[in-house]
């Protein structure tokens, strides 16, 4: 939506530069100027933050409407903390989107002109972006404003990005919340390549391997692949590989998938090629290979419906490949040539059903990729506390030590996903219940897709048995660690009786 302001339009630049912010209790906005809550549309209810160029204004209003602009109007945001604006908006239920830019009254922040929106009846994790320019100012192919003007006026909630160069990937997922980086694979250049790789697994929370085959000039299933799908195996993240004719063709794809049968294979485009049966080829491969997917950006609605019945809904993933064609990666008519993706959206959503719809848009890939994040769920799967364990990347073990004497602090450690909580912990009592203390958890190292939050728990006079079990919250879920019947760690959803046990 344009708007006109003093006879001339003006286009507010965003400040993309933001870091996570928490605002209140609750729900946290993520590092983007715009972010929405969802989690009571059941009742009609919407909230949206901001946190643009106007944020520091006196005042600050949401200009908005639903499902194309419908029903437009003009309502005062709240200021919250951090820098942070905030509306609850009541009247949400039944709608398909939500457009929206913001005004001061005598400014706008109207995303380069191309106005916000988000989506209400799903989410959408587009699993194949790039951000290749570096931080760069100015509009190009790939360029920052490109990329996040772009993903901003189609609604993207969460991504996946790659390059060839791995450090501008880390660049600017260590900046948005809301990125998640492949780590990209060059096997022509042997160890070099592989080394660079796990570093980026191991030790900057990348979810996965991206590799083109084109680029290097190497097939998929030549040999030279398999240090990286033994990566990928070791860090349990899926190996995405460009799909096409000839090195990439989805039956080299297929052959590396049957060679690593624990590795997830993601054919990207589906079969970039001409229609001469690939596109077919590769979806039934999702269906017959168990760790074989397909992710459909270049392919027009029709033919994404297409190749969702051939593989099954549970195998296929959305990604766009933008921001290749610039700020209006979604709205040119790029995909085949015939549509767009705003196009190839309403497409989808029109003809599968509501179940399916969503897990194409994201439930897979988030599955796929183990997406942690924000959301008022803990995510169990990974939640761990072995008191005698050491594992890789905590550097001692999760009670260290594991039994300390009389006088001596020591340290309880509890593994999770990394960006899954907002906070942890240890709730703990000294005279067998009578009182509990409680001692805030902070990560103090990360390894892999995991962060290991730690607590300093004071140490105990000879003859004390302190006991303890370990909290842990996502927003507004909490849910908590204690050991079973035979000592394991088991995840509880409500506060269990069982605790671990330390003897003076």
């Amino acid at each position: 939506m344009k708007i006109a302001t003093g006879g001339k339009w003006l286009m507010m630049a965003t400040v993309f530069l933001l870091m996570q912010a928490s605002v209140g209790m609750g729900y946290q906005p993520g590092a983007i100027p715009v972010d929405i809550d969802r989690s009571a549309l059941g009742q009609g209810k919407l909230t949206v933050y901001y946190r643009g160029d106007l944020a520091n204004s006196a005042n600050v209003s949401l200009h908005f409407g639903y499902d194309g602009w419908q029903s437009p109007a003009t309502s005062a945001m709240t200021r919250r903390g951090n820098g942070w604006w905030e509306i609850v908006l009541m009247n949400a239920y039944g709608r398909r989107e939500i457009n929206f830019v913001f005004t001061n009254g005598s400014a706008w922040d109207n995303n380069f002109n191309r106005d916000f929106k988000r989506r209400l009846n799903t989410r959408i994790i587009d699993a194949h972006t790039h951000i290749g320019d570096g931080p760069s100012a100015g509009f190009s192919r790939l360029t920052p404003n490109s990329y996040l003007t772009s993903t901003q006026s189609f609604g993207v909630d969460l991504a996946l990005t790659s390059w060839m160069d791995n450090t501008q990937t880390d660049y600017w997922v260590a900046r948005y919340s809301w990125l998640r980086g492949l780590a990209w694979a060059n096997p022509s250049a042997g160890s070099v390549s592989v080394s660079e790789v796990e570093t980026y697994l191991r030790d900057r929370g990348f979810v996965g391997i991206k590799y083109h085959p084109d680029s290097y000039g190497v097939p998929a299933d030549d040999a030279r692949m398999d240090p990286f799908m033994r990566l990928a195996e070791r860090y349990n993240v899926p190996m995405v590989i460009h799909a096409g004719p000839g090195i990439a063709d989805p039956d080299r794809i297929r052959n590396l998938a049957l060679r690593f049968p624990n590795v997830k294979v993601v054919a990207y485009h589906v079969y970039m090629g001409p229609n001469d049966g690939g596109r077919q080829r590769s979806a039934g491969y999702a269906n017959s290979v168990p760790n074989y997917h397909i992710e459909l950006s270049w392919n027009t609605g029709n033919h994404c419906i297409e190749e969702i019945s051939i593989a099954g809904s549970n195998k296929v993933i959305f990604g766009s490949d933008a921001s290749t064609d610039g700020e209006d990666h979604y709205r040119n008519m790029n995909v085949e040539g015939v549509e767009s993706y705003e196009q190839v959206y309403a497409n989808l959503q029109y003809n599968l059903a509501p179940g399916i719809f969503e897990n194409v848009m994201w439930k897979n890939t988030k599955s796929l990729f183990q997406l942690a994040e924000n959301d008022n769920d803990v995510w169990w799967n990974p939640l761990l506390h072995d008191p005698a364990a050491a594992p890789d990347g905590l550097g001692e073990t999760y009670r260290f030590p594991v039994q300390p004497g009389p006088g001596t602090p020591f340290n309880v450690s509890v593994r999770a996903a990394d960006r899954d909580l907002t906070s942890a912990n240890v709730k703990y009592t000294t005279n067998g219940g009578a009182t509990w203390n409680w001692a805030p958890m902070k990560i103090t190292a990360r390894f892999g897709r995991y962060a290991y939050w730690k607590a300093s728990m004071p140490a105990q006079a000879a003859g004390t048995q302190l006991r303890y079990r370990i909290q842990v919250n996502d927003d507004l879920d909490a849910d908590w660690l204690a050991p079973d019947a035979q000592g394991a760690s088991t995840v509880y959803d409500d506060e269990p009786a069982a605790t671990w046990a330390v003897q003076f």
